[in-house]
């Protein structure tokens, strides 16, 4: 194996291509004898087990799962991963509906386009330089989401974040109602035009440069409100029954 994991075109080489179909399509019990050399997580990071491109069903990951810089294109429905789950650099572009991982998931560079309603991350979600442009319903994520440098344009109704919500220099343009943050939500130089009813915020939010005209009712800011900069928001009819601290012009 190491002469082809060290080869610059492996795939040049005698029998590469047997190597290549048996490890694309790992079987079940393969992958649970990797996690049993690896207390319980399973890497793809390493020739040839990174020439996988389907995971079997059924699979249940006590640990972290590595997949990330290789060409799986889609994850089995009923897979679980209890702790973090690396996809990033891959062609993905779909997660399950109702799909949950139990601490971080790493999309960053992937071809991930949206999210499925219902998705559960335990810690941390990072979506950064992704080909995303919408977040499904019912998404919950209990650390900080990450969405900078994406083509976002819309959130939809009940998100859940426990930390903050990066949204800067994107061109989003929609948020939906009930959406809670427990930290910061940062819109700074966003394309954001309307923010839904019941928004609520833990510390800051900030509007500043951008083209927002609707605030919804019953906004709650923990701390400040930056609206400098925003030409289209009329600032003498702001929404009556919002909480905020101090308002930022």
């Amino acid at each position: 194996m190491n002469l082809y994991s060290k080869h610059t075109t492996p795939e040049s080489l005698y029998g590469y291509e047997q190597i290549r179909r048996k490890y694309a399509k790992p079987t079940l019990e393969m992958c649970q004898k990797l996690m049993g050399e690896s207390s319980g997580n399973l890497h793809f990071t390493e020739f040839p087990y990174n020439l996988v491109q389907q995971l079997p069903d059924k699979l249940n990951v006590a640990g972290g799962l590595n997949l990330s810089n290789t060409s799986i294109t889609h994850l089995p429905d009923d897979l679980n991963v209890d702790l973090w789950l690396d996809l990033s650099n891959t062609p993905i572009t779909h997660l399950p509906n109702g799909f949950t991982v139990g601490k971080d998931l790493y999309l960053y560079g992937s071809g991930i386009t949206h999210t499925p309603n219902n998705l559960y991350v335990g810690r941390n979600l990072d979506l950064r330089h992704t080909h995303l442009t919408h977040v499904g319903k019912n998404l919950t994520v209990g650390g900080y989401l990450d969405l900078r440098n994406t083509p976002i344009t819309h959130i939809g109704d009940n998100l859940r974040v426990g930390g903050n919500l990066d949204l800067r220099n994107t061109p989003i343009t929609h948020i939906g109602d009930n959406v809670a943050v427990d930290e910061d939500v940062d819109l700074l130089g966003s394309s954001i035009t309307h923010i839904g009813d019941n928004l609520e915020v833990g510390g800051n939010l900030d509007l500043r440069n951008t083209p927002i005209t609707h605030i919804g009712d019953n906004l709650y800011v923990g701390y400040d409100l930056y609206i400098g900069n925003t030409p289209n928001l009329d600032k003498d009819n702001l929404p009556s029954d919002m909480q905020v601290r101090k308002i930022i012009y």
